[in-house]
């Protein structure tokens, strides 16, 4: 269920050093279709991605084992001091949108493959004086129409600027969804087509 990304070679090396490289959680969640909170539960900014992210008093509960055959859940659990998150929420922001959550090695961060990534959909909400803490569902492929996307030869099936999927966030305003553009874009890892499929003959 959901979409977990094995670690890459450099992430593995550093998980088995004596003195590993430090790791971070790294969050993105989207608020609407056009804003996207983005933060970290290291002390300092880090950058991945081409993004930023902001140090937050946030904590994360990893999806469960799904030993009861139920659709594993997973919790983000952001600082409620300064009520911010809780205004976005009764705001309308947050629900049903998604989320990408990303394990990163701090000496890796130039490269968007060194990362375990799990994602979701913020499902609901609970709060107090202390947290505000978005419960998310990964998606259930057991439900799933089967294919749930087409893929083409030529053209990528992302939604430009999606979180999960296309994921840019650069000055681009527009794509025609080929692959030279989402290389020139420097997005060539997350483009959606696949040239090896057979397309039709002139």
């Amino acid at each position: 269920m959901g979409d977990f990304v094995d670690l890459s070679l450099n992430m593995v090396a550093a998980k088995n050093d004596r003195h590993p490289d430090p790791f971070a959680w790294i969050f993105d969640l989207r608020r609407d279709s056009s804003n996207v909170s983005r933060y970290t539960e290291d002390n300092a900014e880090v950058s991945f991605g081409g993004n930023t992210y902001t140090p937050k008093e946030i904590r994360f509960e990893p999806p469960g084992q799904d030993m009861d055959q139920s659709l594993p859940e997973f919790r983000i659990k952001i600082g409620n001091a300064n009520k911010t998150e809780l205004a976005y929420w009764r705001a309308g922001k947050y629900a049903r949108q998604e989320v990408a959550c990303r394990l990163v090695n701090l000496a890796y961060t130039s490269n968007s493959a060194d990362r375990r990534l799990i994602r979701g959909t913020i499902k609901r909400a609970m709060w107090d004086d202390t947290w505000v803490t978005f419960i998310c569902g990964m998606r259930d492929l057991r439900k799933a129409p089967v294919p749930r996307e087409k893929l083409y030869a030529t053209r990528c099936r992302h939604k430009f600027k999606s979180v999960i999927g296309c994921g840019y966030s650069g000055a681009a305003t527009a794509c025609d969804l080929l692959e030279t553009t989402c290389d020139g874009l420097g997005n060539k890892a997350r483009w959606g087509g696949c040239s090896s499929l057979p397309r039709e003959r002139q």
